[in-house]
């Protein structure tokens, strides 16, 4: 063997056992795939835990789960969050669950209030996770100072970054002069709702977030959580198992809500049509037609038209018997199942429901 052949040898060998060596490595190593942020693809999310109560669950009558707080006209953002019923007059302590900062609020002015004091509060725990407050009567003094007591058109940033930790006292609250409730409001990329027309909602995200709209007291761990479960109900504790879910929408039936147009969300009446129009059967077992002619009707079980909207698939007519509001009215709604994505419904403020449904006065919804 020449010179030459042994140095051009002596320096391919060692060339080719490297890239071997590498090939190997690279064939049987597990791979994750990285993103443009760095993170792998395939790592499995590990889910946020909260670690301190939001408040105190002896001082709450009852909680209303998700999709069960009316959920038409001015009122249908309210589904995407749970309802605290404080059980006196007395303000409730509410505490941050986990590290957060303050990203937005909004101060607000209710004519129908005597209080005047309203803050919404929005807190950032993460990239994908949003808690947010409605209904807070008394921020703490930092929170304040931070959010200056003027009406604000709609969320905005505090005027200074504030950190919380978990555990901290971040504000006081009576909830609403009448009813004495608060909303708790949480999102979470990760979370996927449905919706029987998938694509209204997608592109609400901005300004309804339907679908990421998800339930605080998953965030605890087994034993805290079932405390929070226990005060689930539509009037009562006890009266649901779960924290509920913001989509009432069952694909073939009348169950979920309902426009007047086919895109977006608009609170607005048309005659005695609302839009939105909520229709489902609550965790007290009351159907809930929210609204019509400006008021939210509550049938029980004594209605002798009682139906669950989720069996609905062709028509029926519900006589209209309570509005939940001490009023006795008359009438009837009748609705009609046209496909998927569309509904007739027919109004009438006097009479009983007819053997046929009013095609002449109906008027038309879709998903």
């Amino acid at each position: 063997m020449n010179k030459k052949l042994k140095i051009a040898l002596f320096i391919t060998i060692p060339i080719i056992i490297l890239i071997l060596i590498g090939l190997s490595v690279w064939f049987f190593w597990p791979k994750n795939k990285v993103t443009v942020e760095g993170v792998p693809e395939d790592v499995v999310k590990t889910k946020l835990q909260f670690t301190h109560d939001i408040f105190d669950p002896t001082k709450v009558k009852f909680v209303t789960p998700l999709g069960e707080l009316n959920g038409g006209y001015e009122e249908a953002q309210t589904i995407n969050g749970v309802c605290v019923n404080n059980k006196t007059a007395e303000e409730v302590e509410v505490y941050a669950p986990a590290d957060m900062t303050l990203e937005d609020y909004s101060y607000f002015v209710d004519p129908r209030q005597t209080r005047k004091a309203n803050w919404h509060l929005g807190f950032r725990i993460s990239k994908d996770v949003k808690l947010s407050f409605d209904h807070i009567t008394s921020p703490i003094d930092s929170i304040r100072d931070a959010t200056p007591p003027t009406p604000t058109s709609g969320y905005v940033p505090p005027k200074k970054k504030l950190n919380f930790k978990a555990g901290e006292l971040i504000a006081k609250t009576s909830g609403t002069d009448q009813a004495h409730n608060w909303n708790i409001y949480l999102r979470d990329t990760f979370t996927s709702n449905t919706f029987v027309n998938q694509d209204r909602y997608e592109a609400l995200k901005d300004r309804y977030d339907y679908i990421n709209a998800t339930c605080p007291f998953d965030y605890y761990a087994d034993a805290k959580k079932q405390l929070f479960i226990a005060l689930m109900g539509a009037t009562a504790p006890g009266q649901s198992k779960t924290c509920g879910n913001p989509s009432k929408d069952v694909k073939g039936a009348i169950s979920g809500m309902w426009h007047l147009t086919r895109d977006g969300v608009q609170a607005d009446y048309q005659g005695e049509y609302a839009t939105p129009l909520s229709i489902y059967k609550d965790s007290a077992g009351k159907i809930v037609l929210y609204e019509i002619n400006k008021k939210r009707s509550l049938l029980d079980s004594t209605n002798p038209t009682y139906k669950d909207p989720a069996t609905i698939t062709t028509s029926h007519c519900y006589a209209l018997t309570d509005y939940g509001e001490g009023e006795k009215p008359k009438g009837y709604a009748y609705f009609k199942v046209v496909s998927d994505m569309e509904m007739k419904l027919a109004y009438s403020g006097t009479g009983s429901c007819p053997t046929t449904f009013p095609e002449a006065t109906a008027k038309t919804y879709y998903r």
